[in-house]
């Protein structure tokens, strides 16, 4: 069939499809608004994550005079809570984007 024709030659039915609005589902729009909200917890885990990092960088500072062991361990410990939080945003940030 030729692209000028409106209709069909043998039967005289129109050629012209329809316009048809493709919808879309319950299902898709769910996700959407799902991928939306975890986009947005991911960057709430995001704001501690980033304090207990840079918290973790400054802390021997606020501790001047106590053991050696808090010292080096306090740090540590921050560093790793704000790394774990820090992945656990990053990850939920990704999630909602894929």
């Amino acid at each position: 069939m030729q692209p000028a024709y409106n209709v069909c030659p043998r039967c005289g039915k129109p050629a012209m499809a329809t316009a048809s609005i493709i919808r879309s589902s319950r299902l898709q729009q769910h996700l959407h608004t799902l991928g939306i909200l975890w986009m947005i917890a991911g960057g709430l885990c995001l704001i501690p994550a980033i304090v207990l990092l840079v918290l973790s960088s400054v802390v021997h500072v606020a501790l001047p005079f106590t053991e050696n062991v808090a010292r080096s361990l306090g740090p540590l410990v921050l560093m790793i809570l704000g790394g774990t939080i820090f992945l656990i945003g990053a990850g939920g940030l990704l999630i909602g984007w894929g």
